[in-house]
């Protein structure tokens, strides 16, 4: 699941990259976009918009001219992220004439993810996932009882195990944290809703289930040091103890 989270991300900053056609900004996502082209000759312009998905949202539609050679057209159909492109057409000194292609991109919160924020979010991802998996890896080499003799006998309480159930919670809270970014950056700045959507249902559904877990958790480790601090009092009145040893 990495490996594609990142090949979505890299494959929307190169063709971000490639692109070869002005740009008329970033705005945010179901706000109007002023559309504006210059042209001092012509007695009409139209224009034309894409979508993102290529589909055609509006076609040689009438602009509305300003004065002073401007004209202007306020599209206002920006409820899907992308790119949009918009083409245009005039009787530029008489003469019917196809002006340059133009684009502008619709995001979440108006902002593009350029190369510097991508190396920063993939880099808190690539951190939180690596501390994730180095928990997880080692939680295993902990001791998970108390200290026995070769037969048997407790001799010890040993406090190592506790570290366990900890580095699951802590584990836990990490991997919540790596869906909760993801989600968000998902959202933000990629051109479909799909994978936004997809990752935010993870991440509800995981912190749903947190708020009870952690209950548990905590009356878990609660419980085990209450049974081990009877133990140890037991233990000093000398109270013998046969269990199984790591």
């Amino acid at each position: 699941m990495v490996k594609k989270i990142y090949l979505v991300f890299l494959l929307v900053f190169i063709l971000g990259l490639v692109s070869s056609l002005d740009s008329l900004g970033t705005f945010v996502k179901d706000d109007c976009v002023e559309i504006s082209q210059t042209c001092s000759s012509c007695t009409y312009l139209n224009t034309s918009v894409t979508y993102p998905n290529s589909t055609i949202a509006i076609n040689n539609t009438p602009m509305t001219s300003q004065g002073a050679g401007l004209w202007k057209y306020s599209f206002c159909n920006t409820s899907t992220m992308g790119r949009y492109d918009v083409t245009g057409s005039g009787d530029l000194g008489g003469t019917a004439t196809s002006f340059d292609a133009v684009y502008f991109e619709i995001t979440y919160d108006g902002n593009v993810l350029d190369v510097p924020k991508s190396i920063l979010y993939l880099g808190l991802i690539t951190i939180l996932i690596f501390l994730f998996v180095l928990i997880v890896s080692n939680i295993d080499k902990l001791p998970s009882s108390d200290l026995y003799n070769d037969e048997k006998i407790l001799v010890g309480i040993n406090n190592l195990k506790y570290l366990r159930p900890i580095l699951w919670g802590v584990s836990w809270g990490l991997l919540l944290g790596i869906m909760f970014i993801t989600a968000n950056i998902s959202i933000a700045y990629l051109p479909t809703a799909m994978f936004g959507e997809f990752f935010f249902m993870i991440y509800s559904i995981m912190f749903w289930i947190t708020t009870p877990m952690f209950f548990i958790w905590f009356i878990y480790i609660f419980a085990k040091i209450w049974r081990d601090v009877e133990v140890k009092k037991m233990m000093d009145r000398g109270v013998e103890f046969k269990g199984e040893g790591l």
